[in-house]
This record gives structure tokens, C-alpha cells and sequence, in this order.
């Protein structure tokens, strides 16, 4: 298996995914798309908003690959287990 290339912005997006309760939250359209290209996330298609002068967001949510890379990347790094 090939490692996923992510950008700064896509594993900040992750962290903060991550990070939540839920593991759902508001993430830039263009980093939700390509997340969601990798199968990392899910994105609410009926869910969004925008603010003046930006890309507008998408409301997504981790998905069980994109989970799974978090506790390999972030929970090791914490010294969490789960």
C-alpha cells in the first residue's frame, strides 16, 4: 500500500476531526473534496455554508479509513491507545 501524500491543511483538518466529539466538523470545500477522494472523510452533501469572501465549507465526518489513519498518526503521537 502506497502512503497517502496529505497536505499541511488535510492533516489539520484531520487532527481537528480527530479532536471532536463527534468527529464531525466544518472543513474547507476544496480539502473536504480531496480528503473525501481519499476515502478519509465523508461529506455531507446537503450541509453547508459559506461567509463573504471565502470557499465555502462543507460539514463532514471521519470515516472508518480515515479513523483508523488518525489512531496510526495522531494517537501514537500522544501516547494515546484505543
Amino acid at each position: 500500500m502506497t502512503p497517502l501524500r496529505l497536505s499541511k491543511r488535510m492533516k489539520e483538518a484531520l487532527e481537528r476531526l480527530y479532536e471532536t466529539t463527534e468527529q464531525s466538523d466544518w472543513v474547507n470545500m476544496y480539502t473536504a473534496q480531496a480528503l473525501e477522494n481519499r476515502r478519509l472523510i465523508t461529506v455531507a452533501r446537503t450541509r453547508s455554508r459559506s461567509a463573504g469572501g471565502q470557499f465555502p465549507d462543507s460539514w463532514a465526518s471521519l470515516s472508518g479509513n480515515g479513523r483508523k489513519w488518525c489512531e496510526r498518526h495522531f494517537a501514537k503521537a500522544r501516547g494515546r491507545t484505543q
